[in-house]
């Protein structure tokens, strides 16, 4: 009989211990769900006109769905607003439209919710750029998304009628391209996108504008090593896909008013408006106008609502979130100091990212050289930026093992402020 072929021997099984199941998407959802519920609330119950320029910028919606054409500014005319870049008014048409067909006389609720919409996608799009800047930390990201998702003042003005969080999304957007160009390399395909969003953010608003100059920075740190000639190419084709965006508004905007951003004859609209010369002639010291509108912008980017009239309580509200952000500025500062550490292609990132703050504040600066604005809904365009900032210095102030929970800590402590603050302080104050 043949010998039979003993096989190999089964290897003995070993008991291994199911991986723990990743809970991001599941907490990313929650805050998403969250977040609408509580903005919903805030669009539904708030009066309209008790936010900022609300009153001004619903005509401008209801101009286009009525007329199908844009608006000319003329100062004490129609809406001051009718000098804005149209892209958000556009969008909202059909949520006017549907609003007029529900309930004519509360169409803006249904504008507001279209804001919420939008705001999900900037929610969205700084946990992916957090989570690509910040490589194998997903709760870092998540936290960081949380606190763009909570932060007060956020909720409520993308649970109103304006301009503001429509141009959010898509330098969020860019910004996030520009963190996976410094990584990945600037291929054309990334050229020419990064060019669209920065044509779509200045189409959303005047500000907007700014992502360029911050997208030639980053192209300019990614491809020094290209030669100069490609380099000029690649700017040249990105500025080009963003003006073949934006360009015709500029143009008629050069045309119409002389300017192509239309700020010349906004200001001329509000010559008659509070400005600092006048405020430190006859009430304020330059040093005191200072501090005013640091302290007023500070208050205002955490929480002022209504038209900027509704304070919630100093020792409750503002004062621990002024000893917040000290502390995490301080762990941004210890996190700083560890940059020489960081690969190439991050530190590169983190210079495009900065130039984004800075450029948003020079903005902000040379707006209340001209008028009194101190309101921080005008950073807002780099808050991914500064929420990425706040979130990982905060979260440095604590051991590695813990910095998950603290990040938790963060969105869940202002995800409650959030929503408590309205019923609490916002609606019995209007």
């Amino acid at each position: 009989m043949p010998r039979r072929r003993q096989g190999r021997k089964p290897r003995p099984r070993v008991e291994t211990r199911p991986r723990p199941r990743s809970r991001v998407r599941e907490v990313l959802v929650f805050i998403g769900v969250a977040y609408a519920v509580i903005a919903a609330a805030y669009a539904i119950t708030i009066p309209f006109g008790q936010a900022p320029d609300e009153s001004a910028h619903l005509p401008y919606v209801a101009y286009l769905a009525e007329h199908r054409q844009l608006p000319v500014f003329q100062p004490g005319q129609g809406s001051y607003e009718y000098h804005q870049a149209p892209l958000y008014y556009a969008a909202a048409v059909p949520a006017y439209l549907v609003g007029m067909a529900v309930a004519p006389e509360r169409a803006y609720v249904a504008v507001r919710l279209f804001g919420i919409v939008l705001a999900l996608g900037v929610i969205y799009l700084t946990y992916l750029l957090a989570r690509e800047f910040y490589a194998g930390q997903p709760w870092l990201a998540v936290g960081v998304a949380g606190l763009v998702a909570f932060l007060p003042m956020h909720v409520a003005l993308s649970a109103s009628v304006t301009n503001d969080v429509a141009a959010e999304a898509p330098f969020a957007a860019g910004l996030w391209q520009m963190v996976l160009g410094a990584r990945d390399g600037w291929r054309w395909r990334r050229v020419l996108t990064v060019g669209v969003l920065c044509g779509l953010a200045t189409l959303a608003k005047a500000s907007g504008l700014i992502l360029l100059p911050v997208a030639w920075l980053a192209l300019v740190l990614e491809a020094r090593q290209e030669g100069t000639r490609r380099l000029v190419v690649k700017l040249l084709g990105l500025t080009a896909a963003s003006l073949a965006v934006c360009g015709w508004w500029l143009v008629r905007n050069w045309a119409r008013y002389g300017d192509p951003l239309a700020f010349t004859a906004f200001m001329q609209a509000f010559a008659s408006g509070p400005r600092p010369e006048t405020l430190i002639g006859q009430h304020l010291s330059a040093f005191n106008y200072v501090r005013w509108v640091v302290e007023w912008t500070f208050a205002s980017f955490w929480g002022v609502f209504g038209n900027m009239d509704v304070f919630l309580p100093t020792w409750g509200f503002y004062m621990p979130l002024a000893v917040l952000t000290m502390a995490a500025t301080a762990g941004a500062a210890l996190e700083a100091r560890e940059h020489a550490c960081w690969e190439p292609w991050r530190r590169r990132a983190a210079w495009a990212l900065l130039s984004t703050l800075a450029l948003v504040g020079a903005s902000f600066v040379r707006f209340n050289m001209s008028l009194f604005q101190a309101q921080g809904r005008f950073f807002f365009l780099a808050l991914p930026v500064i929420a990425m900032i706040l979130v990982a210095g905060w979260g440095r102030l604590f051991p590695r093992s813990w910095r998950g929970t603290a990040y938790a800590l963060l969105w869940v402590a202002l995800m409650a402020l959030a929503a408590a603050a309205l019923p609490g302080w916002i609606l019995p104050q209007m």
